[in-house]
């Protein structure tokens, strides 16, 4: 199967979200599948804004892919309806916006933009 994966980061700089991202992909590999990984070298809030709403829909090949699966629901607007999994870790940015990570934590403007823009995002979410 070809598998076309889209996450922030394949690596452990983000912690949490970093090794789900590189086990899913070597996981898959290992089964044998076909992958091709969509993701940013950006750690800013900024950067990911502009990754998620400009560079995935640019990055994103929209044929020959059996499943798209984001790996997390600010990359799946753009998966096509019907062949996508997206994986949500957690709802943290609404219990705790305080504590928010990925950038957005420490500012009280940037935690509003963050948390409004994931608000957004997963309503639009294709699935």
């Amino acid at each position: 199967m070809r598998v076309c994966l889209l996450g922030r980061y394949f690596d452990l700089r983000g912690g949490g979200l970093g090794r789900v991202s590189m086990e899913v992909m070597y996981g898959l590999v290992k089964k044998g599948h076909s992958i091709k990984v969509i993701s940013t070298k950006g750690n800013s809030l900024s950067s990911y804004l502009f990754y998620t709403s400009t560079q995935v829909p640019l990055k994103m090949p929209r044929q020959g892919f059996d499943i798209y699966h984001a790996l997390t629901p600010m990359e799946a607007i753009w998966i096509p309806k019907g062949r996508g999994v997206v994986t949500f870790h957690d709802l943290f940015q609404f219990t705790h916006p305080d504590k928010v990570g990925a950038g957005i934590s420490g500012n009280g403007l940037r935690n509003f933009i963050g948390k409004e823009y994931f608000i957004n995002i997963i309503s639009k979410v294709p699935i």
